[in-house]
């Protein structure tokens, strides 16, 4: 057969339609996929940030006591917390000694990539809230 055959062009032209159209479609699902786990990902912290809110306003005094999840448990398990006021910081048992750059307050939860505890990369929510004595709890939950 010779390239300049009817039949050779075709087939070339149509080998690499599909290749792109095969390389354009895994694109599309990776993306896809990557939002999606994202999406519930920051709906977990979501989830654990209204569980230390709730904490905080339940017992401000040892916030930690309510956060019930094994993860907060465990060193280094992956997901921590750390609520700080005027003088007072709590973090989970998973962080150990260290603490988390909780970002700048705000009222509305704030999402940050900041490092862990072994230099790893976090997705950290953050949030400011006021409690009953006119002072105000910085919040963040990592993951």
């Amino acid at each position: 057969m010779r390239v300049s055959s009817l039949r050779v062009r075709v087939l070339i032209s149509a080998t690499l339609w599909i290749a792109l159209s095969l390389c354009g479609a895994g694109y599309a699902i990776l993306e896809v996929f990557e939002a999606a786990t994202l999406r519930q990902f920051d709906q977990r912290l979501s989830e654990e940030l209204a569980g230390l809110r709730v904490a905080v306003a339940t017992d401000p005094r040892n916030p930690a006591a309510r956060m019930t999840s094994p993860s907060f448990r465990h060193v280094n398990s992956g997901l921590y917390f750390q609520a700080e006021t005027a003088g007072l910081t709590v973090t989970s048992h998973s962080l150990r000694d260290q603490h988390l750059p909780l970002g700048v307050p705000g009222r509305v939860p704030e999402r940050y990539v900041v490092p862990g505890p072994d230099g790893q990369n976090l997705r950290l929510l953050s949030q400011t809230i006021p409690n009953g004595e006119g002072t105000r709890w910085q919040l963040g939950v990592a993951a």
